[in-house]
């Protein structure tokens, strides 16, 4: 009874604050821009204000082992997390207007453009760039492949694709790789 309380109360207040701050928040498709290879560093288009909550939605292909090694990638990166809830069902798993706060990772919907094995949707702040929710979705299949989740979760936190071969932003998983020249968070303590 009191959990159903308590989502009612912050469906409210979700509802109210997006209301009064909607013309200030907007959606973005993390990969529709793309720092070139020539770039010197990959770009960030976003903050996170705290730490992020994540909640692996019930049916996301994503195991706990995966996530928890996900996170620990960029937690070496010096990046901080709230929470995780695995096998979630709120709103956030149920609807894309719910979640902020966190980070959302779920099967595939309706908005996946193929032939991507993943994507990542921020909504921020349009005057500050602050990132205050991300959804994340992944195609069946590949939640446990290497490298896919990090990259996703890069995202997440702010980061564009970047085209430098054998990067982890590499756009195109068949040239990307484990380098994180650029990522490290130095700027979000």
């Amino acid at each position: 009874m009191k959990m159903r309380l308590f989502y009612i109360l912050a469906i409210l207040l979700c509802c109210t604050a997006e209301g009064a701050q909607q013309h200030y928040i907007s959606r973005v498709l993390q990969s529709s821009e793309t720092v070139e290879a020539l770039s010197r560093s990959p770009n960030k288009n976003g903050y996170w204000k705290k730490p992020p909550e994540v909640y692996i939605c019930k049916n996301a292909p994503i195991t706990e082992q995966r996530i928890g090694k996900a996170l620990e990638f960029w937690k070496n990166l010096g990046y901080e997390f709230g929470d995780v809830f695995y096998h979630d069902e709120s709103f956030g798993c149920i609807n894309e207007n719910f979640g902020f706060g966190g980070i959302t990772i779920d099967l595939i919907g309706q908005k996946f453009k193929e032939p991507n094995i993943g994507m990542t949707w921020n909504w921020k702040h349009t005057k500050t760039g602050e990132i205050v929710k991300s959804r994340i979705e992944i195609k069946h299949g590949w939640g446990d492949s290497p490298r896919v989740l990090e990259h996703e979760i890069g995202h997440s936190l702010g980061w564009l694709d970047y085209g430098q071969y054998g990067h982890l932003m590499n756009h195109d998983w068949s040239k990307g790789g484990l380098d994180t020249k650029g990522l490290k968070n130095v700027y979000e303590k």
